[in-house]
């Protein structure tokens, strides 16, 4: 039983950290400040699109991407405290689950 606990608790320590750790590059609009857009241009689309842009365009975009970076990193940080508290949790029944397991040996 402490054995499964852990187990579980380890499996949610490990998906949240890997939740939290891996990137999100997908976009809804193009832009030419976001490396998701800009690795799916070539470089001649992604230098007409860069020197076209307009001031307004570019403090558009800036707050967009300052907006959706938030929104990441709220995730990650959710992720990142969910992850803790599974490993706060999780210690305990591993703890005995390496005790009892030795005393079986």
């Amino acid at each position: 039983m402490f054995l499964c606990l852990s187990v579980s608790g380890f499996i949610v320590v490990i998906g949240s950290l890997m939740y939290g750790v891996l990137p999100r590059i997908k976009s809804e609009a193009i832009s030419p400040f976001f490396f998701g857009s800009i690795a799916r241009m070539d470089l001649a689309d992604y230098r007409g699109s860069f020197l076209t842009i307009t001031e307004e365009t570019y403090l558009e975009d800036l707050l967009r991407q300052n907006h959706i970076n938030a929104l990441i990193l709220d995730l990650n940080f959710r992720a990142f405290r969910r992850a803790c508290l599974a490993l706060s949790m999780t210690s305990g029944p591993w703890a005995v689950a390496m005790a009892l397991g030795k005393s079986l040996c």
